[in-house]
């Protein structure tokens, strides 16, 4: 049974995809990876790799503020 149409329900409201990105993210989406210094190294981290072996607020910031903005335009179902 489909939860989002249950006629007892809904349970679940169907997913909305947003391309939230800043420019890490597309820097660690390129080939070559998002290119940083650190201790006098070149690190190269790829996507996967943020949040993972890398912490990143400012996308992190990004992130939340832009699923607010749409989590609150969304109209009710």
């Amino acid at each position: 049974m489909d939860a989002a149409n249950d006629p007892q329900g809904p349970f679940l409201c169907l997913p909305r995809i947003c391309d939230i990105r800043t420019d890490i993210t597309t820097q660690a989406l390129a080939d070559g990876g998002w290119a940083v210094v650190i201790d006098e190294q070149e690190e190269n981290f790829k996507v996967q790799d943020l949040e993972r072996k890398v912490l990143t607020p400012d996308r992190n910031r990004a992130m939340c503020e832009a699923f607010l903005r749409h989590a609150s335009a969304t109209p009710p179902a």
